[in-house]
């Protein structure tokens, strides 16, 4: 587990390092000229079995290719960059003797030197000790100080995870650039090994010399070591760490996070003392937004407690406001909705209510304050299961658009929970037309895909009535779209045309013609097919930018190479005239076919486009993909 800059939050190390390297390759990219030798195309035979059939013996023959594509540049800085996206894929799949060797060809000329210590980055973030001594080797090879410390904080972490933290404190020290200050990297991941071992003081030490006069940071660190104690059950040693944090933010927090072990281990009445003195250090803490989060903290604890009244008692920390109050107060519904009963929750919301029925509005700002707290009181208890006092609520507020877009909201909550004839309740209740018929489209689908033919049945049947009967109430061409697009998954492909010919946005008819062939191509059969795609593809061709045709053409491809049917994007691209455009489409789609592991048809694709630059950078990644596939065999 790697720690985000407060030293809180957990963050995955390949996560963190893929997106760094990501950010450098595009950095080179817009600063180098690509200048390619045009290669053959045509692969050799072992190549191409091996983008039809990936599979383990496939790995030196594209290694040898991708090399052959990476040589045969003339820019050194093409070269490296391309490099370092080869090593990446090894070491991903932990080759890194490969990994290694390909770093070793990186040309050692200047401009390279960043992509060089990239490429360094990768292997040591993930191979700790893999043979012993490879890592720290590789360490000492990276000349940016910034891509050093990187690397020595995913080292030091990995070690502390896999290995003794003793092991990891050595590496601390050895790592450190010499005739430097001991700098402290990777202090959550050794401070836990440390706690974990029963080395508690020691990691406090390490925290606390790790992070200097922060004391934010510190209390970060040393809160989290209250978080795992008691996942460990240690309730003692969390007490015992609290006297350690200075910070009075980190202190509420993690004496809350005690405060609930306590009740949740039935020590009610030692409980109760800790939520108090937490209540009174959120109450003394300046800034409002400090407050929330310890207050979050702390109605989270008390609901894992089972003790709401500790929470609803604690809304007066949060601010004198009322509003505040009963913001706090509506954020105890949310938590807990799902987790204890209506009359458990209920009184808290009363006294919400009772709070904004008091506040005076005296300015336009209190008015949207007022209706904001409506609205999140609405949709808390509506996540409790109330969606007819949710309803009520809502009718509150002052502004109508909200209102209806509130509602709208709570239809979408109670529908997603099952409470079907609640929604269908509610909906009689929604005066903007459009938002009704969206909800009763949203309700059929969800309820057909539960299993409740007959509600769905009578949802849609509700929808079309409003839609086509004899009142006509006013919809968008959107929500035409989504109705035709339920028709289309329904297997009624002939009724979503039939309806989108009433759409007269031409964009937004495509696209419910695109979605129709797509399920026709999917479900139907090869009649629907070929009806469906030649209206889809005569749609696109009535457009007269060709920017746009060329859009459409690629959402098209990307629908039909989702189910397989590969050879009209090749059609396509042949229809667009030489140049840019048919490149883009053509780079575009053979992308997306390498992405669905369809090397073969991607290859056609590859062939046909005109810039030789372009042409070889597609056919590096798409073998780079296949090695990828070859590697997982």
């Amino acid at each position: 587990m790697n720690f985000d800059h407060d030293g809180y939050r957990p963050v995955n190390n390949r996560d963190f390092l893929m997106s760094n390297l990501r950010l450098v390759i595009c950095a080179a990219l817009a600063a180098t000229g690509l200048v390619f030798f045009s290669g053959n195309l045509q692969a050799e035979t072992g190549v191409r079995e091996c983008l039809l059939t990936p599979s383990n013996t496939c790995v030196d023959r594209l290694n040898t290719r991708l090399n052959d594509l990476e040589t045969g540049m003339q820019n050194t800085s093409v070269q490296s960059l391309l490099k370092l996206r080869r090593v990446s894929a090894l070491v991903f799949w932990r080759k890194f003797d490969l990994a290694e060797a390909i770093v070793n060809a990186i040309p050692t000329d200047a401009r390279n030197t960043i992509l060089k210590d990239s490429a360094l980055v990768a292997i040591v973030s993930v191979s700790h000790e893999d043979p012993p001594g490879r890592a720290r080797r590789l360490l000492a090879q990276i000349e940016s100080a910034e891509y050093y410390e990187i690397a020595r904080a995913n080292y030091i972490a990995n070690l502390a995870r896999a290995s003794d933290p003793e092991t990891a404190l050595q590496a601390l020290a050895a790592t450190n650039r010499p005739n430097k200050p001991l700098k402290y990297v990777a202090v959550g991941e050794l401070s836990q090994g440390l706690a974990l071992d029963g080395r508690l003081q020691e990691a406090v030490a390490l925290i606390r010399n790790g992070t200097g006069n922060d004391e934010g940071r510190e209390g970060s660190y040393l809160s989290f070591l209250v978080i795992n104690e008691l996942d460990q059950g240690r309730i003692t040693n969390a007490e015992k760490l609290l006297t350690d944090i200075r910070d009075p933010f980190w202190k509420a927090i993690a004496r809350s996070e005690i405060a609930g072990a306590l009740a949740k281990t039935g020590k009610m009445a030692e409980a109760e003392k800790w939520f108090h003195q937490a209540q009174r250090e959120m109450a003394n803490l300046e800034q409002p937004d400090r407050r929330f989060r310890v207050f979050e903290t702390f109605a989270r604890s008390a609901v894992t407690g089972q003790r709401l009244d500790l929470a609803a008692n604690a809304v007066g920390g949060v601010g004198n406001f009322p509003i505040d109050q009963a913001t706090a107060l509506s954020r105890i519904v949310e938590i807990a909705a799902g987790k204890v009963t209506q009359s458990e929750w209920r009184p808290i919301a009363d006294r919400a209510i009772s709070l904004l029925m008091k506040l005076e509005v005296s300015s336009e700002a209190t008015r949207i304050r007022r209706d904001s707290g409506w609205s999140r009181l609405a949709d808390a208890v509506a996540m409790a299961g109330d969606p007819k006092l949710a309803a009520r609520l809502t009718k509150k507020i002052s502004d109508k658009k909200w209102q209806d877009h509130n509602l709208a909201q709570i239809v979408r909550t109670s529908t997603h929970s099952s409470q079907f004839q609640e929604a269908l309740d509610l909906l009689e209740l929604q005066t903007d037309w459009d938002k009704r018929v969206q909800g009763y489209i949203s309700l059929a689908q969800v309820a057909e895909n539960s299993g409740h033919k007959d509600l769905a049945k009578e949802s849609l049947v509700t929808a079309i009535g409003l839609i086509e009967g004899p009142e006509f109430v006013p919809v968008n061409e959107t929500t035409i779209s989504h109705l035709a697009r339920y028709e289309s998954r329904a297997g009624q492909y002939e009724r979503a045309e039939m309806r989108l010919r009433h759409v007269k946005d031409k964009e937004l008819q495509i696209r419910g013609r695109i979605f129709n062939l797509d399920m026709a191509a999917t479900h139907g059969s090869k009649d629907d097919y070929d009806r469906y795609f030649a209206i889809a593809r005569e749609a696109i061709e009535t457009i007269e930018s060709t920017d746009r045709q060329v859009l459409f053409l690629q959402i098209l491809a990307s629908q039909l190479i989702s189910v397989g049917k590969t050879q009209p994007a090749l059609e396509f691209g042949r229809s667009i005239e030489k140049g840019c455009a048919r490149d883009r489409f053509l780079e575009s789609t053979a992308s997306l076919m390498v992405d669905h592991q369809l090397f073969s048809p991607a290859q056609k694709l590859i062939s046909e486009i005109s810039d030789p630059v372009k042409r070889a950078a597609q056919e590096h990644q798409m073998v780079l993909n296949a090695l990828r596939l070859s590697l997982a065999r």
